[in-house]
């Protein structure tokens, strides 16, 4: 039987992989990507959105206005949390990048792309294409790919039935990472996944919420590792090397 915490899973990362821009969940990365390691690869992490405190269950209107009103001091608490830690996957995948033979710079963070135009797929073109034209980076930053990594959602997620809470609300940390080949905006990589952890001790610790951030901090790591090695997963990675293990 599939629990709720398994379904609110299921449910984000749907909705996150819809946020992609893809028409789909994944891009597996060829083998053959590794075998042309000439071309250089620059890494950004995309500005974060803020941090929520999330709710499912059955709530009515009413109990919506109440568990909003109880959860006022953590939403307040994780709308100004600070995720600049989580920059640290970009040595990630430099270091396994590097082990690999490529050569990798890490672009300046926060990565706005908003800042770039939309990208039209061309007409009858198959495979999935990037959201945004990122071709100008080629010149700008002298690189071929780009590999970016979002941060959907983070905070916590707790469970109510109407305006009761069942249990204590736990960490969450969903993240996409894309690889796009700058030439045609073609997505090589595509990998949306999460993470969620229990919150040791009191959750419940105002202004500062210690054991809410070290919990937060924890699922940021595990997303962290998720990514990098779903990313160098490949079988000559693993015959190779090991990959570099984030830690925030």
């Amino acid at each position: 039987m599939i629990g709720r915490s398994q379904i609110f899973r299921l449910t984000s990362i749907v909705f996150l992989l819809l946020m992609t821009g893809c028409s789909s969940g994944k891009v597996k990365l060829e083998k053959s990507f590794w075998s042309n390691n000439s071309m250089k690869i620059g890494i950004a992490v995309k500005t974060s959105p803020q941090g929520g405190a999330y709710r499912e269950g059955g709530e009515g209107l009413l109990d919506m206005a109440i568990n909003s009103a109880t959860s006022s001091g953590i939403q307040k608490f994780l709308a100004n949390f600070d995720v600049s830690k989580f920059t640290a996957i970009q040595d990630s995948f430099a270091s396994s990048l590097k082990k690999a033979g490529f050569t990798s710079k890490k672009l300046s963070y926060p990565f706005d792309v908003d800042q770039f135009e939309e990208f039209e797929k061309p007409d009858k073109a198959s495979g999935h294409f990037a959201k945004y034209d990122f071709s100008s980076l080629s010149s700008k930053e002298d690189i071929d790919l780009l590999l970016l990594v979002t941060i959907n959602r983070f905070g916590t997620n707790r469970n109510y039935w109407g305006f009761v809470p069942m249990g204590a609300p736990r960490a969450i940390f969903y993240v996409t990472g894309e690889l796009f080949r700058l030439k045609d905006h073609q997505v090589l990589w595509l990998e949306t996944l999460g993470s969620e952890m229990g919150i040791n001790g009191d959750w419940d610790q105002e202004p500062n919420y210690p054991n809410v951030t070290k919990a937060i901090h924890a699922a940021m790591e595990k997303a962290s590792n998720d990514l990098v090695l779903n990313f160098t997963k490949s079988e000559y990675l693993r015959s190779n090397f090991v990959s570099v293990v984030v830690k925030i």
